[in-house]
């Protein structure tokens, strides 16, 4: 397949050679940034591995053989471990990382859960791209708070500022049929450490 859209795999070599070889491919202008997640065995797949995206907006991939550029590893007790060739292309990058990292509440609207969950910092990228991680992490956390209601995200919003029910009322922001809702959802925001409602 050539394509020059986001393409994600799986690799089961040590998180550290792949941060070399992925380096070095970046570096040599074979490949764009590249960014991954290390995961434990978990589910149906009993080895430790990693999930790993090459991003669009470098030029054209070639994938049948593509994953022979990251080479291969062998462990102590023989055995020896690469990407797969299963190369596919990601629709939405921010769709894959809020997935690599096993985002709780991403999972939960997927009626997806006992994941692990991982931190964005398990998010890691090619030398020299952290500016283009940083971004892409500001995108998927958009995405993920634009899947609340609009309800919710009016009354955390409100909360977050330290203003009070009465002035959200005459705000008009809210649909009157949504105030006895949007009060219990007031008050137990408002019971929480505003710090805890994070824009």
């Amino acid at each position: 397949m050539r394509t020059s859209k986001p393409i994600s795999n799986i690799g089961y070599i040590s998180p550290e050679l792949f941060r070399q070889r992925a380096n070095d491919l970046r570096q040599s202008g074979a490949v764009g940034p590249v960014v991954w997640v290390s995961h434990k065995p978990e589910g149906g797949d009993k080895k430790p591995h990693l999930h790993i995206l090459l991003l669009d907006g470098w030029g054209t991939y070639e994938t049948v053989g593509l994953e022979a550029k990251f080479g291969y590893e062998i462990f102590p007790d023989g055995s020896k471990a690469s990407l797969t060739a299963r190369w596919q292309r990601t629709k939405d990058v921010r769709d894959w990382i809020l997935y690599a990292i096993h985002e709780p509440t991403y999972l939960a609207r997927k009626a997806t859960f006992g994941k692990t969950a991982y931190s964005w910092d398990d998010l890691k990228i090619t030398s020299g791209d952290e500016e283009i991680l940083e971004s892409l992490k500001n995108e998927a956390i958009e995405a993920l708070e634009a899947g609340e209601g609009l309800v919710y995200r009016i009354v955390r919003h409100w909360v977050k500022q330290g203003k009070d029910w009465p002035s959200l009322v005459v705000s008009g922001l809210l649909p009157i049929a949504t105030y006895g809702n949007a009060k219990y959802l007031f008050d137990t925001l408002k019971g929480r450490s505003v710090g805890a409602c994070a824009d």
